[in-house]
């Protein structure tokens, strides 16, 4: 079964912002998508699960999942994840990477990554101000 490195990119149905994307943690999986019978619903639904090699869910279940891109080594799917305790539906997006894990999530590379940020502790043991 092919494995993936995946992280969520919505918190409470909304996207987070790209900035944001770097601080998120990722989990390793594997994806399963099927059709599914939904009492809520009253009909059947595509439901994505991430789960571990042990069959543990990572995530809640991606109901009326949506394969919303695919490229060589990365899958972004949509759907509806839902509290199973107040059965409140929200908005979510699953980036699943094939590879392993990436080492940034934000797009484009970062050209700031490899300078210190601003009152970051230089070698020496001084404090630097760099301009934004």
């Amino acid at each position: 079964m092919l494995r993936f490195w995946a992280y969520r990119a919505r918190r409470e149905g909304k996207p987070i912002p790209r900035w944001q994307l770097h601080a998120l943690s990722w989990a390793e999986g594997q994806m399963e998508l099927r059709e599914e019978r939904d009492d809520w619903l009253g009909r059947t639904v595509r439901v994505a699960r991430f789960f571990t090699q042990r069959g543990h869910d990572v995530f809640p279940r991606l109901i009326e999942a949506q394969l919303i891109y695919a490229d060589v080594d990365r899958l972004i799917l949509n759907g509806i994840e839902r509290d199973e305790l107040t059965r409140r539906d929200q908005a979510q997006t699953w980036v699943l990477h094939t590879s392993e894990r990436p080492a940034h999530t934000g797009g484009e590379a970062n050209p700031r990554a490899d300078r210190p940020q601003p009152g970051a502790q230089a070698p020496d043991g001084t404090y630097e101000m760099l301009p934004p």
